[in-house]
């Protein structure tokens, strides 16, 4: 055979730089069958994965015999009630202190910075004048057998510094006696009654000194200023309506009273306390007693508040119960025929009527309104009443 021949029968060469043609024998080409085997697997995986995705799994055998639980036992709280309430402070300015004895300063050395009742204040010529507090400003001399109110406030006045002698507006040997001592305690001779150049009025048992002019040497004159007391606290108002902490609560009836937890109609009593005094109160609209102003008075917060901006504010008290209630501690979900601070729990099979004192996120105080003991209230499926009867 010719070389031409041979030559014809070898396949032919791709030209240079022309892209090599695919191979279209059938051994190169899929079977379609290997299409559908593959579609098919996708899509079983796919169903599983969905199954999985929906069907929950089935509950471990430890937890699957388990029960929601249809009573609860029940805390024990006491409930004070605390209120944060606002009050208004009428201070009055500084009093003047009177002489009504003229003559030359002979005493103290040193200004007084408290003043006390039944204690020597200064002395003029030697002789010794003492403060006085008494409910009436005395304005007289007085002897034995005198009689009026102006004798009542001293016999009051004698009695608070020991004297042994009766209410009376009448003033008595026995009280002429008690101020004789007193004063001659103090360095003064022939003493036969009161005399009313021997007191200085004081505004009350003890107070403050601001200023005080009457030193050594100096000239005084009847109704010449000696000194001049600090501001004083003349009376203090409760004001409710600021934010309680316990918002179920009302705020106060139409009178003003103060009222007690709903449920304890009796536990009207509240402490009061102001700048770390206190007193206790029954009714708001009654004046505070004399003596707890006095220790607001004597505290640090007060004469802060006096000499700050915060004098034309309203300052802050609390008031809580005296003796704090003890209430019950339930979920909120054992309550059931709620109506305001009216609900019910159910103990057992009975319902019981109870009052709701406070509710929070973490409980709820509640006060049974009989006397049946209560150590568990039922909750959940366990609750098979809807109403109680009050």
């Amino acid at each position: 055979m010719s070389s031409a021949t041979r030559a014809g029968s070898v396949a032919p060469q791709d030209a240079p730089g022309t892209a090599p043609q695919p191979d279209a024998t059938p051994q190169a080409r899929r079977p379609l069958s290997s299409w559908i085997g593959l579609g098919l697997i996708l899509a079983v995986a796919t169903g599983i994965s969905v199954g999985m995705l929906v069907i929950p799994p089935p509950t471990p055998g430890s937890l699957a015999g388990a029960d929601h639980p249809t009573a609860i036992s029940v805390g024990r709280q006491p409930f004070s009630d605390e209120i944060t309430v606002g009050l208004e402070l009428q201070v009055s300015e500084g009093t003047p202190l009177t002489s009504r004895r003229a003559g030359i300063v002979t005493g103290p050395t040193q200004p007084p910075r408290l003043l006390e009742s039944g204690a020597a204040v200064m002395s003029v010529d030697l002789h010794p004048v003492i403060g006085l507090h008494t409910r009436v400003p005395l304005f007289r001399d007085l002897e034995l057998g005198d009689s009026g109110d102006d004798v009542d406030a001293l016999n009051d006045a004698l009695r608070r510094l020991g004297a042994a002698i009766p209410s009376s507006q009448t003033l008595s040997a026995a009280a002429v006696e008690f101020w004789q001592t007193l004063i001659t305690a103090a360095g003064a001779t022939e003493i036969s009654h009161v005399h009313l150049d021997d007191i200085v009025w004081l505004p009350d048992d003890t107070v403050d000194v601001d200023t005080w002019l009457a030193v050594p040497g100096a000239s005084v004159d009847v109704g010449q200023t000696l000194g001049i007391t600090g501001p004083r606290l003349v009376a203090a108002t409760v004001r409710l309506g600021q934010e309680r902490k316990d918002a179920t609560r009302p705020e106060g009836d139409p009178e003003g009273r103060v009222l007690p937890p709903t449920g304890s109609a009796q536990a009207t009593a509240r402490t009061l306390t102001v700048f770390g005094a206190t007193t206790t109160v029954d009714d708001i609209n009654s004046p505070l007693p004399q003596d707890f102003l006095r220790a607001v008075e004597s505290t640090s917060d007060f004469r802060q508040y006096l000499t700050s901006e915060a004098r034309d504010r309203v300052a802050t008290g609390t008031l809580s119960l005296v003796e704090p209630i003890q209430t019950l501690r339930v979920p909120a979900g054992a309550l059931f025929g709620v109506s305001g601070a009216q609900a019910c729990v159910q103990v057992g099979g009975e319902a019981l009527p109870v009052t709701i004192v406070r509710a929070s996120l973490t409980g709820t105080l509640i006060v049974v309104d009989s006397e049946r003991p209560v150590d568990q209230v039922a909750v959940g499926r366990g609750i098979t009443h809807s109403e109680c009867q009050r």
